[in-house]
């Protein structure tokens, strides 16, 4: 199906674009969990769902919010919106 080859292809480039922006390009431990693209991506042990990701543009965080709100979420093991992080 087409419109799924377009939003593999869009995960795909948004996430390498995450990657260079957040991990400073660091593509040495990045990896889809399960190779199911658009769903949970690994990157050097953190793990973003696709709206993580998408959030992060979005709100345009700066790689040290991105990680503060990441840990955040891990340490209180809940999921904190960017939007709601960046308040």
């Amino acid at each position: 199906m087409k419109e799924l080859e377009r939003y593999n292809k869009a995960c795909i480039d948004l996430t390498n674009k995450f990657v260079e922006k957040y991990y400073d390009g660091d593509f040495s431990n990045v990896y889809w969990i399960g190779d199911k693209v658009g769903e949970v991506l690994s990157v050097n042990d953190d793990f973003y769902n696709m709206y993580h990701i998408v959030d992060a543009f979005l709100y345009e965080l700066k790689p040290n919010e991105l990680h503060k709100w990441y840990y955040l979420n891990m340490e209180k093991a809940i999921s904190i919106k960017a939007f709601n992080f960046l308040k």
